[in-house]
């Protein structure tokens, strides 16, 4: 179950590749039409002012804009290589991990479902506005993602307990017991008493 739920986001991406257009640095690789180029901007971008980013194009193409220094190649490469590793061990499994642990059996796979839902939302989202955040205040956007990976951080330090080597069973006195989420869990076990007492007996 929990597969097909995944599956369902992923055939919408795979249906959707379909009708993606070719690139305007694949149009100019292949065929060098930078008009073709600039009217796919145009189109992508939703704005008649594309010169400077089919400039950038044809400066990749051409190689007219120098060249980066192998020193700081290797900075830039070994950068990446760690960012990759430090989100591969830490948030990237996080989310999966997560309804894993607490979720009851009985509602794990939804659990999970929904969020693989929820993360292809978001990378869709931050896939969409990336772009034009950067335009908008270049470097700060970093300083944004350093902000909410802040804000990630807080909130699984303090409002996740920890459940290691902790049996399912044992995973309802986890809440329970948690400073926060108890008034949570409270509140839900009275609604469920209240129910039960709302029925009639036969």
């Amino acid at each position: 179950m929990s597969l097909s739920m995944a599956a369902i986001p992923a055939a919408f991406l795979t249906v959707g590749a379909v009708f993606l257009p070719e690139t305007p640095s694949f149009i100019i690789e292949r065929d060098g039409d930078t008009d073709k180029a600039r009217i796919l901007l145009q189109r992508l971008r939703g704005t008649t002012s594309v010169q400077k980013e089919l400039g950038s194009i044809l400066a990749a193409k051409f190689k007219d804009y120098g060249f980066m220094d192998k020193e700081y190649a290797y900075l830039v490469l070994i950068t990446m290589c760690v960012f990759a590793a430090g989100f591969a061990w830490s948030w990237g499994p996080l989310t999966f991990l997560v309804p894993t642990e607490i979720c009851p059996p009985e509602i794990r796979l939804a659990g999970q479902g929904i969020v693989v839902a929820v993360v292809f939302l978001m990378t869709l989202a931050i896939g969409q506005t990336f772009l034009a955040v950067l335009c908008r205040i270049k470097s700060g956007t970093f300083f944004i993602f350093a902000g909410w990976i802040c804000l990630m951080t807080m909130f699984a330090s303090f409002s996740l307990p920890e459940t290691k080597k902790l049996p399912m069973e044992q995973m309802e006195q986890v809440w329970r017991k948690h400073w926060f989420w108890k008034r949570i869990v409270g509140e839900e076990e009275e609604e469920k008493q209240a129910g039960k007492t709302a029925l009639p007996s036969m």
